[in-house]
């Protein structure tokens, strides 16, 4: 019984692992990626 318990535990906590993974590659890496290039940009722009 326990055993089971502890089966379904760790199988949805790596679903979400999965989920929050796939999140954070489809909507944050892009986000940031473009953050990374306005603040380059910006000091590029600054040491004129």
């Amino acid at each position: 019984m326990i055993g089971g318990v502890w089966t379904l535990y760790k199988y949805f906590k790596e679903k979400n692992r999965d989920f929050y993974s796939e999140i954070l590659s489809k909507v944050y890496e892009p986000l940031f990626t473009q953050l990374v290039k306005m603040e380059y940009s910006r000091k590029l722009l600054e040491n004129l």
